[in-house]
């Protein structure tokens, strides 16, 4: 079972992401970032990060100024970009723990919901 949430980034792009508490960063596919007019060339080094299916993928850190979910925000979360376009099928990256560890959270897949608590 997956769980999904509507994201709102940096206040102007909106986003489908899947909650990973495996990963260590919110990590965002390139057709996302280049929405949020987020220049990487030469941003930062390169970094390389394995997937859960345990693919390896090269990327990029980045910083977003703010991620919404709902009436939750988080502000100057890190994050991360990756090259390959097609890594996520049918959503836009992946929720991870840069996001997740600002907040108490519970996951109910049950009833398909995410809950968030400021800490």
């Amino acid at each position: 079972n997956h769980l999904f949430v509507n994201a709102l980034l940096n206040g102007k792009v909106n986003a489908k992401l899947l909650i990973d508490t495996g990963a260590s960063f919110v990590v965002l596919s390139p057709g996302i970032v280049k929405g949020l007019n987020i220049n990487i060339e030469g941003a930062s080094p390169d970094v390389k990060m394995t997937l859960a299916d345990g693919r390896e993928v090269s990327g990029k850190l980045l910083k977003l100024d703010t991620i919404n979910i709902g009436e939750v925000r988080a502000n100057d979360v890190q994050a991360a970009v990756i090259y390959q376009e097609n890594t996520f099928q049918g959503f836009d990256g992946l929720l991870g723990m840069s996001f997740l560890k600002l907040f108490k959270f519970e996951i109910n897949l049950e009833k398909n919901k995410l809950v968030l608590q400021k800490l």
